[in-house]
């Protein structure tokens, strides 16, 4: 990869960081317009985005975040309003600036809007007139003219107790992209204070109109050893020299302080003064993080996956083999695999929050577009999971979140007809349970009619009136997770529970979780999914069904018990079982691979001759247990599944693959598709 590709990588990274940054920070304005940590943290965050654009030559990306800004600035001084007028406008500019960012990433021409935004933008914030170029000098040499937003910024820093500092930074002469080790310098001493000036100003460093030297104000609490470290952690810097300066009281400049001193132990505070002696213990700060890449975590996953089947065969060999020396090295081989498995599963877990932070815009935008008033309240953002996973379930709770405003939740003069507070309350909820993670969707609005469901998913031909009386109520609501079902009559982009709920359950159960549903009729609805926390290393009980060894996985799992074979029964031509006054049906894979494609899910056919004795495997999936019937239960491994090749993916029933210890492939089971 060359070092544009590099910086290109970098650039887009922080780009969607500091889009995601300004979007939560404006559905926080829009709440309260004078919350001034939100204001500065999307204008740090526009700011920035210019200055990566500017320096990276996306201007159009650079202009319009450059205008975003001035209405910003004049927010926070307080000279114009944040009106719902001017939200729905930088809302507006947000959401083109990422149409913006995504065309750039993509190599994609522009599409938006941008022009016609830029005009409406600085119909509210004039341009204002360029200020007078200053040259970059030392602060020994003079005074350096400031405008009054600077000047203010300086005096309340002062006030603070930080130290002012004027910083001249020399490139290396063979220095390439001039401006974007500029940008990586004020990047890195952003981190540590707050830059008042540049010198040249932030367009001719983003333009490379400068030699090779540029220079900054900064305002901040560390002592000149540290602002030093930071600029010179920054490839390509020949020389970083770092001056103090306070403020003259009648002017609006800074005056040159001492020259700095030698003394590290005794640093001038902004005075120029020298204080108590201060003990620096380290000035060379550690790297704590790294950025990696998810090919190259999905690269480590593949290869300790493939370490753990082999450390399955080998567990297999050496159980074959008497020499306590070998099987001493095994076992220690076998708790080191385990070990480092364990690690690397940590380092792909990530916190929920990163796709629950996507959905305070969405549900704000739909609540708009229906007419209702809904607010979201998430919890447990910290709850983390496996990327893969996490990946997958945006879709899911997309649809839930339609749907529940759409649908749910009633309007506000419904609402306050029905007692209920103007405003509806969507919670999104995340939570651990041992190996798995549950995530709720609840709102408090009309609830769900069991009645109108069976009515119509009848009237449908889903079910028949029979099936319907033998569900239960939770059973009913699962309906509307069926493909196309709908009690709306209306169409829209949203109607009807269905819309989207297959998908949800589909997605769901693809990665061996389970969604559930529960709701009361005129006080809302949950929506439950509970996933495993990981689907590509996972506890697995082998069984033996005929010649054949099938893996099923734990978290399907609800019981195992042996039974006498005459304690299953034919009820209506299927397989069934009473199991703690329970009727459960009965599958027996050679039946269910072998039916007619009409039959019930049993087999309908005549059962076949039975052992004394039958192992049962009770499963769940959606809310419906069925026993399998096993010939031999041979114990709990770990698994890694190895998805199915094209040929057999149209196969019902299996999830994938795994190879056994003894090198041996062998089925994983599906428990949802075999519904």
């Amino acid at each position: 990869m060359t070092q544009d590709q590099d910086y290109n990588k970098l650039y887009f990274q922080e780009a969607f960081e500091l889009l995601q940054l300004m979007n939560t920070n404006l559905l926080v304005i829009e709440k309260a317009p004078q919350n001034r940590p939100a204001l500065d943290a999307i204008f740090r965050a526009t700011h920035t985005l210019k200055g990566n654009s500017g320096s990276m030559g996306f201007d159009n990306i650079a202009a319009l975040s450059h205008k975003m800004e001035n209405i910003l600035d004049k927010i926070r001084a307080g000279s114009l309003a944040a009106s719902q007028e001017i939200i729905d406008l930088l809302f507006n500019s947000f959401d083109t600036l990422e149409g913006l960012v995504n065309s750039t990433q993509n190599g994609v021409p522009d599409q938006t809007n941008k022009d016609n935004l830029i005009r409406r933008l600085d119909a509210v914030a004039p341009q204002k007139t360029a200020e007078r170029a200053f040259p970059v000098i030392p602060a020994s040499a003079g005074k350096i003219e400031l405008s009054p937003d600077e000047h203010k910024a300086l005096t309340n820093a002062q006030d603070k107790n930080c130290g002012l500092f004027y910083i001249k930074v020399t490139l290396s002469k063979d220095c390439r992209l001039k401006s974007v080790r500029a940008f990586m310098v004020q990047k890195k001493l952003g981190a540590i204070g707050n830059i008042i000036k540049l010198f040249p100003d932030a367009k001719s460093l983003e333009t490379e109109k400068f030699d090779d030297t540029f220079a900054c104000l900064l305002a901040t609490g560390q002592n000149r050893d540290a602002i030093k470290n930071e600029a010179l952690d920054v490839l390509e810097i020949h020389d970083v020299a770092v001056d103090t300066f306070a403020l003259s009281p009648d002017t609006h400049s800074p005056v040159a302080a001492e020259p700095p001193t030698k003394d590290t132990q005794n640093p001038p505070t902004a005075t120029g003064q020298n204080t108590a002696p201060v003990q620096v213990k380290e000035t060379l700060r550690k790297i704590n993080n790294v950025r990696v890449g998810v090919d190259r975590l999905d690269a480590l996953m593949n290869l300790v996956e493939e370490l753990a089947i082999s450390k399955l065969r080998l567990l297999e060999a050496g159980a074959r083999h008497t020499d306590s020396n070998l099987r001493s090295v095994i076992e220690e081989l076998r708790r080191l695999t385990d070990d480092l498995q364990t690690q690397i599963m940590q380092v792909r877990l990530i916190p929920v929050n990163q796709v629950f932070e996507r959905y305070p815009r969405l549900v704000r935008d739909l609540a708009k577009s229906t007419g209702k008033a809904v607010q979201i309240n998430i919890t447990g953002g910290a709850i983390e999971l496996d990327r893969t996973i996490l990946d997958e379930i945006g879709e899911p709770l997309l649809h839930i979140l339609r749907n529940a405003i759409d649908h749910g939740v009633e309007t506000p003069a419904d609402r306050m007809r029905a007692g209920k507070p103007e405003l509806a309350t969507i919670t999104l909820a995340a939570r651990r349970e041992k190996n798995h993670v549950i995530i709720e969707v609840s709102e408090d609005g009309q609830g769900m009619d069991a009645k109108k469901i069976g009515d119509k998913a009848v009237e449908k031909g889903l079910i028949t009136a029979e099936e319907l009386c033998a569900m239960d109520e939770e059973q009913v609501f699962l309906l509307t997770t069926r493909a196309g079902f709908s009690t709306t009559e209306k169409v829209t982009d949203l109607s009807g529970r269905g819309v989207g709920l297959d998908v949800a359950k589909q997605k769901t159960e693809s990665m061996g979780g389970v969604i559930h549903i529960r709701s009361q009729k005129g006080k809302g609805t949950t929506i439950t999914l509970k996933l495993p926390i990981t689907t590509a290393i996972v506890q697995a009980l082998l069984v033996k069904i005929i010649d054949h060894i099938i893996a099923i996985p734990i978290s399907n799992i609800i019981e195992i018990f042996k039974i006498k074979s005459d304690a299953i029964k034919l009820l209506e031509g299927n397989e069934t079982l009473l199991h703690r006054d329970q009727i459960i049906p009965i599958m027996r894979f050679k039946d269910y691979f072998t039916r007619p494609q009409n039959q019930g899910t049993a087999g309908g056919v005549t059962p076949p001759v039975h052992n004394p004795d039958t192992n049962i495997v009770v499963v769940e999936s959606s809310q419906r247990r069925f026993g399998i019937v096993v010939h031999q239960l041979v114990g709990q491994h770990e698994i890694v599944i190895k998805p199915l090749s094209h040929d057999l993916k149209t196969i019902r029933g299996f999830a994938g693959a795994t190879i056994l210890g003894d090198g041996n492939v062998a089925l994983v089971l599906d428990t949802g598709s075999l519904i």
